[in-house]
């Protein structure tokens, strides 16, 4: 949905072939859980779509900290 992340995917240089570097950034401000996927397309047969599960957890730690003291 990328309400919560932002990504972007960049091409590498390797002598071995095309490779990409994928880029993943939170953007969730409050407290709480979320999930999103990311789906890649490729050109290769046996899998033309790769899926990855992203999932975040912002906390707030240092209110965690205070209290302990």
């Amino acid at each position: 949905m990328g309400k919560n992340i932002r990504y972007d995917l960049k091409p590498v240089k390797d002598s071995g072939g095309k490779k990409y570097l994928l880029y993943v950034e939170n953007q969730k401000k409050q407290r709480g859980r979320y999930y999103d996927i990311i789906y890649l397309k490729t050109n290769k047969r046996p899998l033309p779509e790769i899926i990855i599960r992203v999932q975040g957890n912002i906390t707030d730690i240092g209110l965690k900290n205070k209290k302990q003291k």
